[in-house]
């Protein structure tokens, strides 16, 4: 049997026995199996050095001795910045800057005092020869499975295989964790495997203390299984654990991200208002300068889309001048997430836009308005 069937069939299993908890470390091991198999060849010397010489290490310049006036986000990215460029220095044979590069990476650790921060520091600070070009070559993999992944699944397949090989052999803990992650993005985005991706999100849950950013994520994409799942509550309360950990690490776009997530939850559990406050909360916060613009502005077709479906929930079942202001301002907020999509091309909610377009005029004008029809055959286009 394939690793591919293999997969199947546990996801088969899964789906009518639902159990995730008790199957999530032969779940962990089936997919690890299954990327190992689609390995590919590690990056090259020359490549995994120029990736490291071309790349940018802005947040290594933040000041060690003021370090109360970051957040813990910006921080813990420093902190494995500062790990990658000291360890990418000791490869040069460039002792002095990776001394100094270990040193501020360990003020770092010292003030976040999180153990899993502290154990890769110590990791890495006894890594040399052939290991330490492995784990170069990993955050290589790494690196370029978030560039490949959208455009090419197969090799973003591949690539998580190669670093989680590379992980795994140099007991790489947090990178081997950062792989399964990608790994369940696949099988849920990419491969449709969902209560496989579920399962392993549990493992990763069950495996990851300390590690938080990983935690809030994989609760985020835990939460979107939930809402697949139609179990709305379940989906609320990881996103609400996820928004926890974001607020707090002060982290701009998890927080803007999970506020648009937590208001589809209530949208779904009939909690109209609390919806609301949630999208509104989602666009105040993707005011921040430190999220980039185009994340910005998916988020808010996203907000857009489910402010108007508020909106045409309102209308169902009502008529006359209630109605009819409650169509039209979701016929408002629809065609402005249309005008956004058209430039950002954002595809797939473009056909959301146009999809909820038909839906509402049908509702506002009778199921053989022509620009219901038209709505649609532009959403099937």
């Amino acid at each position: 049997m394939s690793t591919r069937a293999v997969l199947e069939t546990l996801d088969s299993g899964l789906s009518q026995s639902h159990d995730y908890q008790n199957k999530k470390d032969e779940t962990e091991e089936k997919v690890r199996e299954y990327f190992l198999a689609k390995k590919g060849a590690d990056p090259t010397d020359t490549a995994m050095e120029h990736h490291f010489i071309q790349k940018a290490f802005a947040k290594t310049n933040l000041d060690t001795a003021a370090l109360a006036s970051y957040s813990k986000s910006y921080l813990e990215e420093a902190f494995y910045e500062l790990i990658n460029l000291a360890l990418f220095s000791r490869f040069r044979q460039k002792t002095d800057d990776a001394n100094s590069n270990f040193s501020k990476a360990n003020q770092i650790a010292a003030y976040l005092n999180n153990p899993f921060i502290t154990a890769h520091y110590d990791f890495a600070l006894v890594l040399d020869g052939e290991p330490l070009k492995k784990k170069l070559k990993a955050e290589r993999c790494y690196e370029l499975v978030n560039q490949t992944l959208a455009s090419d699944k197969d090799m973003g397949v591949e690539l998580i295989g190669t670093g989680l090989f590379l992980a795994i052999d140099i007991q790489d803990e947090k990178r081997r964790l950062d792989f399964l992650s990608k790994s369940q993005y696949v099988l849920y985005e990419l491969e449709s495997l969902q209560h496989v991706a579920m399962s392993l999100g549990l493992y990763l849950l069950a495996n990851t203390t300390g590690y938080e950013t990983l935690t809030g994520w994989t609760k985020f994409h835990n939460g979107n299984i939930w809402l697949d799942f139609e179990n709305y509550l379940s989906a609320r309360d990881e996103f609400e654990s996820a928004l926890d950990w974001a607020l707090d690490s002060g982290f701009p776009y998890a927080v803007m991200t999970l506020y648009e997530r937590l208001a589809l939850a209530n949208a779904r559990l009939k909690k109209p208002n609390l919806a609301e406050k949630y999208y509104h909360d989602s666009r105040q916060a993707a005011a921040s300068t430190e999220i980039k613009p185009e994340l910005v502005m998916k988020n808010e077709v996203r907000c857009l889309i489910g402010l108007g479906n508020l909106n045409y929930q309102k209308a169902v079942g009502q008529s006359g001048n209630d109605k009819e202001k409650q169509c039209r301002a979701a016929d408002l907020l629809f065609k402005q997430a249309l005008n956004l999509t058209n430039q950002i091309n954002y595809a797939s909610n473009r056909k959301v836009a146009l999809t909820n377009l038909s839906e509402l005029y049908k509702l506002w004008r009778g199921p053989n308005d022509p620009d219901a029809q038209h709505y649609m055959d532009l959403a099937n286009q």
